[in-house]
């Protein structure tokens, strides 16, 4: 079924505040220390005390959800991807790396460390699957802007790999879920990546392969059978 979970899914636990109530007041306090230690200046002082405070409480949301775009910014890219990872097993919350993906301008300016950033996230075997996909199609935008021919190859054959696997679920073209969840619309994605990368690459017939590939899909796809906003789009 559309819904079922793939067998890699790993369920996030979401914990009930009366739970840990103790440690969820200690946490807001340690985020509101951390806040006022950045306005002094203090960046790496305050990146130090959230990082404390999660070795004696791993899996607090309060403060994994602080920490992230502090890694980020501190160039931290495992910790701050383990740290992604810990927020969505631990709350079921993927707010930052949803804007990490869909909003440039909360990516890194540094080139480099955005692709490693991405690289990482990509290559997760904790978080939703959909988020490690759009992580491939962004890198291989990264590597047509960079002209890395080498990554522009390697991110090729990943994606073929992922347009093979999403054709060969028959869920794909009943996919119900919405948007950036929607399997159907993540192959669009996959397939515009694809063609972008075979232009740049210079690769013609490769190129007129994915325009053969989408017209026999679309001839043969029920738009109905998918999420109406998702088909539209």
């Amino acid at each position: 079924a559309d819904e079922a979970l793939s067998p890699s899914m790993i369920q996030p636990i979401r914990r009930r505040i009366r739970t840990y109530l103790p440690e969820w007041v200690l946490a807001w306090v340690a985020v509101a220390v951390a806040a006022v230690l950045r306005r002094c200046g203090r960046r790496h002082r305050a990146y130090g005390l959230l990082k404390q405070f999660l070795k004696r409480w791993p899996r607090n949301p309060v403060v994994l959800a602080a920490i992230i775009p502090q890694a980020v910014r501190q160039q931290d890219d495992a910790f701050a991807v383990n740290s992604i990872e810990d927020l969505w097993l631990n709350s079921g919350h993927t707010h930052y790396l949803h804007r990490l993906l869909f909003r440039r301008s909360m990516r890194p300016t540094d080139v480099q460390q955005r692709l490693a950033l991405f690289q990482l996230i990509a290559a997760s075997s904790r978080l939703p699957e959909h988020y490690c996909w759009y992580s491939m199609i962004i890198i291989a935008y990264q590597a047509i802007a960079m002209d890395d021919v080498p990554l522009m190859r390697l991110t090729a054959t990943d994606l073929e790999r992922l347009v093979q696997q999403l054709i060969g679920d028959s869920d794909t073209f009943r996919c119900r879920r919405s948007n950036r969840e929607n399997r159907a619309k993540l192959m669009v994605s996959v397939f515009t990546a694809l063609s972008r990368l075979y232009l740049a690459l210079q690769d013609l017939a490769a190129f007129a392969s994915v325009g053969l590939r989408v017209s026999a899909i679309v001839d043969t796809t029920d738009f109905t059978a998918i999420d109406q906003d998702s088909a539209y789009r």
